[in-house]
């Protein structure tokens, strides 16, 4: 792409992103798990994905905190890790559900 107003969400994200496709999706798909063990993929942070030798799936994410308490101030602080990694300034939406 020569030009800024070229790239749309779409492109931006598959050429940032490239290996995001449904390569995990056929990772996990594919893998054979031999007996009596498990596989494992980290999906970020405290997220997890484990297959048994049945293909059983069971994805867990070990997040645990009090999460949003008002909408009083829909921004994030400035320099939160969040705003720092993706360059967003709107909370992102991981409210505590109990």
């Amino acid at each position: 792409m020569n030009r800024v107003s070229d790239i749309t969400r779409e492109s931006w994200i598959l050429n940032t992103f490239p290996e995001w496709g449904t390569w995990l999706n056929e990772e996990i798909e594919q893998e054979q798990v031999q007996p009596g063990t498990f596989a494992m993929w980290w999906l970020g942070c405290t997220g997890i994905w484990v297959k048994s030798e049945g293909s059983t799936n069971i994805c867990v994410d070990f997040w645990c905190g009090t999460g949003k308490r008002t909408h009083g101030n829909p921004l994030m602080k400035k320099q939160h890790q969040m705003q720092r990694m993706a360059g967003v300034e709107k909370l992102q939406p991981n409210p505590n559900i109990s």
